[in-house]
């Protein structure tokens, strides 16, 4: 599509009554071309193709996953990551049990196409918070501060708050 922009531009230019062409025609041109490769670039290398969530989970998917590849060696390590990140960001949503179907399509030619098939499953809910602190902590300013910010509340979703479940 872009590549045959180009070449209606570049057409135009050549068929010029004038046969002259202006620096800004030829800034144009030249940035057309540039601007078709950088389109050609992102749909090469890798499709993604997300099912079974919803738009605000979908969404975080694809921020988990990061930028697309845009060569065969950034391809390879997307690919392989594409499960741990997928995972965390159902975590971080509250879906501590879903589960990633994932399927890799490789072609000879044209872009690969990744399939996730996501079962988020039901989020963890909270059922009650119980937290208790002794000594020191309980005088210090900043621990109190820090304490009135938390955002755990009963019947919630768990989701990951700065705090680390081991």
């Amino acid at each position: 599509m872009v590549t045959h922009v180009a070449s209606i531009i570049l057409e135009n230019l050549l068929n010029l009554s004038t046969k002259r062409i202006t620096f800004c025609q030829l800034l144009l041109f030249l940035l057309t071309l540039l601007m078709s490769g950088f389109a050609l670039a992102d749909a090469n290398w890798l499709k993604v193709n997300i099912s079974g969530a919803n738009k605000k989970l979908t969404n975080n998917i694809n921020a988990h996953l990061g930028t697309l590849p845009d060569s065969d060696v950034q391809r390879r390590a997307f690919l392989f990551t594409v499960e741990d990140n997928t995972q965390d960001a159902l975590e971080s949503m509250g879906y501590y049990h879903g589960i990633a179907d994932i399927d890799i399509n490789e072609t000879e030619s044209g872009p690969w196409e990744l399939n996730l098939n996501i079962t988020p499953g039901d989020p963890v809910v909270i059922q009650w918070v119980d937290i208790n602190f002794t000594g020191d902590m309980l005088q210090d300013d900043m621990f109190a501060l820090w304490l009135n910010t938390l955002k755990i509340k009963t019947r919630r979703h768990l989701k990951s708050w700065g705090l680390r479940f081991n």
